[in-house]
């Protein structure tokens, strides 16, 4: 399985939710594999269209590479992920202007119902905290910081132990 983490299974099979939960709990949107592969190559790879918006707005490098040297608009299938990879990588902070507009438009609306939809969970929670939950919010934007500049992270959970345990069970059924 290549040492694939949880995050790049979901990207691969599409399961927004789960992508979602896992990046929120600081799994890293720049783990690699063995193969040099993020979770935005398995996304791309499979067509799963919502899962590259989560990821890119996340700042999932577009020029990231794999092994073989390739980046994920390489990987593209259709014409319409090309259109939106090539469109991310012309002007990289559209998606996170597309998510403020859609924020203002919105002021009415309940702080926990723009945390869900804007797209800037930071800006979202330091509208519901006060006080010293503040200060943790400041200190985690900083870590993202400190993040992007150095090397993309090996995924926190693999899943390569899934095939021990079924060659495992193989030797006790002989």
């Amino acid at each position: 399985m290549d040492d694939m983490g949880a995050i790049h299974f979901a990207a691969q099979k599409g399961h927004l939710e789960i992508v979602k939960t896992l990046l929120s709990s600081g799994v890293s949107v720049k783990a690699t594999t063995r193969k040099g592969f993020t979770p935005l190559h398995y996304a791309v790879q499979g067509s799963h269209l919502e899962v590259i918006k989560v990821l890119l707005k996340k700042g999932a490098s577009l020029s990231a590479k794999t092994k073989a040297g390739k980046t994920p608009l390489d990987l593209a299938k259709s014409d319409e992920i090309c259109s939106i990879l090539k469109e991310c990588e012309q002007s990289p902070r559209k998606v996170n202007r597309n998510a403020q507009e859609k924020a203002e438009k919105s002021d009415s609306r309940q702080p926990a119902d723009k945390m869900e939809n804007s797209g800037d969970e930071a800006t979202a929670a330091e509208d519901e905290v006060g006080g010293q939950d503040d200060e943790r919010v400041k200190r985690k934007s900083g870590e993202d910081n400190q993040e992007s500049l150095s090397e993309p992270k090996k995924p926190r959970v693999v899943l390569s132990h899934l095939n021990e345990d079924d060659a495992e069970e193989e030797e006790e059924a002989s």
